[in-house]
């Protein structure tokens, strides 16, 4: 019977290897395919300075358009847009002109709705309760300093005056204005009036918010304590269905937002409240757009109609970069010219040259160096290099997934 193996060895045979060329590990994802969150984005500054340009252009005038990156699959798009949210959401978060975010979303598929949800859900739920909390929280903080609220006011009748009549306590309304745990912990143990401070928050909202349901999931997700119907809440605010029991509970007139609902109000109350909150300009990195050529013609027709209605929303501050094969872009401007004087950016992403693949190589080996060495892209040549990127016919995919292996079977 034979020895059995190892994990352990099997780890460290791996690593053993690579240390002779000097390398932590193998650099190279084995699929080619990009991480989540690529460190660089080498081998394609012309793209990128567009890019950069166009990201420029919507934060400094607060403008609205739209770009497409053309390539074929494997090109390099999706690196491209994950590496370019990354960059944003890093460099230009503390800004103090004006926040930026990016979202990446992966696909389309079947519309608007979709879109929509997976933006909310890329936000999340905490990101998206500090948004509502910084506007209602100024609003607050104003209206105590200018003595327009008052404690007596804010107060539960059967809750804290007899408390505070009896103990000679009192609630900090201060730290109201900057504690949103502590206001909820107040409300629920039934000190300050929910009934009340729902009616406050609803005022400070309203200007932001034309739906009436997703104003009340709004207000509810600032004061609600309880993790389950927090979750709830937060499931009809990002797009999803909730059941008829939580409908009724929630005192809303329907169980999910529609893609009508979406293009009516529900994206432009998003952005709206973002800016607000002090973000100066908001991205959608949509990926894989070509999937929509798949769609029956009359479904395509609808689902760009919804997309383009994003921009005819929103008033300022938003851009979208959209990601597509270029023979299915064709087939989709053929399906809706009306989309073309929306997205007037297009950066085609050529294959790549020599030079490019060598740039993106040494990347990938400057990545996972033990050392620094005399040459950048050792174990690898640039003789080498070069001929790897013409077999692949420059196909960046194609390019790390053969410098994958190469690396891997020395």
């Amino acid at each position: 019977m034979s020895e059995e193996i190892r994990l352990l060895d099997k780890i460290r045979a791996e690593k053993i290897e690579y240390d002779k060329y000097f390398l932590k590990f193998n650099p190279f994802p084995e699929t080619g395919i990009a991480p989540q969150h690529p460190p660089f984005c080498a081998g394609r500054d012309d793209a990128l300075n567009r890019i950069y340009d166009f990201i420029a252009e919507i934060y400094n005038h607060e403008s609205v358009s739209g770009m497409v990156v053309l390539g074929v699959i494997g090109g390099g798009k999706t690196h491209i847009l994950r590496y370019v949210r990354d960059k944003i959401n890093l460099e230009l978060k503390d800004l103090l002109t004006g926040k930026a975010l990016a979202i990446y979303v992966e696909s389309p598929q079947t519309g608007v709705l979709h879109i929509y949800s997976e933006f909310m859900s890329k936000i999340g739920i905490t990101l998206f309760t500090q948004v509502l909390w910084e506007i209602i929280s100024t609003e607050l903080s104003r209206e105590i300093n200018e003595n327009k609220l008052t404690l007596n006011q804010l107060t539960s009748k059967t809750g804290l005056l007899q408390y505070a009549l009896k103990e000679k306590t009192s609630i900090d309304l201060t730290r109201l204005t900057k504690d949103l745990e502590f206001l909820r912990s107040q409300v629920e143990s039934g000190n300050l009036s929910k009934k009340e401070f729902e009616k406050i928050f609803r005022r400070y909202l309203n200007s932001y918010i034309e739906d009436e349901d997703f104003l009340i999931c709004s207000v509810k997700l600032l004061l609600e304590e309880k993790p389950t119907l927090l979750n709830e809440i937060w499931k009809f605010i990002s797009g999803q269905r909730v059941s008829k029991e939580i409908q009724k509970k929630l005192g809303l007139t329907r169980p999910s937002l529609s893609s009508r609902d979406i293009n009516l109000s529900i994206f432009r109350s998003v952005i709206n409240l973002f800016r607000r909150a002090g973000y100066r300009a908001l991205f959608l990195l949509l990926d894989e757009v070509e999937n929509l050529a798949n769609l029956s013609p009359k479904t395509r027709f609808i689902v760009l109609d919804e997309i383009r209605n994003f921009f005819d929303i929103v008033p300022s501050s938003f851009g979208l970069i959209l990601a597509c094969v270029p023979r299915d872009w064709q087939q989709i401007m053929a399906t809706y010219p009306a989309l073309q004087s929306r997205i007037k950016h297009i950066i085609e992403l050529k294959y790549m040259e020599p030079e490019e693949a060598f740039e993106l190589v040494k990347a990938y080996i400057s990545s996972a160096r033990t050392k620094e060495i005399q040459d950048p892209i050792y174990p690898f040549t640039k003789e080498a290099i070069f001929e790897i990127c013409k077999t692949k016919k420059g196909i960046v995919r194609y390019i790390v997934e053969t410098c994958h292996h190469l690396l891997k079977e020395g």
